[in-house]
């Protein structure tokens, strides 16, 4: 009788996964009303892994949802951090030296430092602040979900 072995494989994109970075921007509603918005994208295949809207961040909400991409994608060589707070980067630094993820490394950076990354932000705010004004937090989320969609979209199309 055969004996059944079970083999776990953790999925990883190919090219993905080297380099990811996030991205906190605060914007004002019509009607003066802070919304913080982070992304998250993968370096080396610029796709947008995460885009979500709140009005408050922390260093906890960032971290949680790392570890949520971490469980589905795998974890990333390193991380580059563009936040004008230093505070948050050296969170995420403690959060990941907690999980013992020896490989993976917070790197703060200025946007003059990595294209894509200077390059994403200025499309999103572009986009963000050309399309129209925002009245609630709720339609900043459902119009960065569309975005995000069509972003990825757009790369898969190129990429073909």
């Amino acid at each position: 009788m055969k004996k059944n072995t079970r083999v776990t494989v953790q999925h990883s994109p190919q090219l993905g996964n080297l380099i990811w970075s996030y991205h906190l921007l605060t914007m004002l509603t019509v009607h003066g009303r802070s919304i913080s918005i982070l992304t998250i994208i993968d370096e080396q295949t610029q796709e947008c892994l995460l885009s979500i809207a709140s009005n408050r961040l922390t260093a906890q909400n960032v971290a949680d949802e790392l570890f949520g991409l971490f469980l589905r994608r795998g974890i990333p060589k390193n991380l580059f951090a563009f936040d004008d707070n230093d505070e948050m980067p050296k969170a995420i630094c403690e959060w990941l030296d907690k999980l013992e993820l020896n490989t993976t490394f917070v790197e703060l950076k200025r946007y003059g430092e990595n294209g894509y990354g200077a390059l994403f932000k200025e499309k999103l705010i572009k986009n963000l602040f050309d399309e129209k004004s925002f009245a609630s937090l709720a339609e900043v989320q459902q119009w960065l979900a569309n975005w995000r969609n069509e972003h990825n979209r757009s790369l898969n199309l190129l990429r073909v």
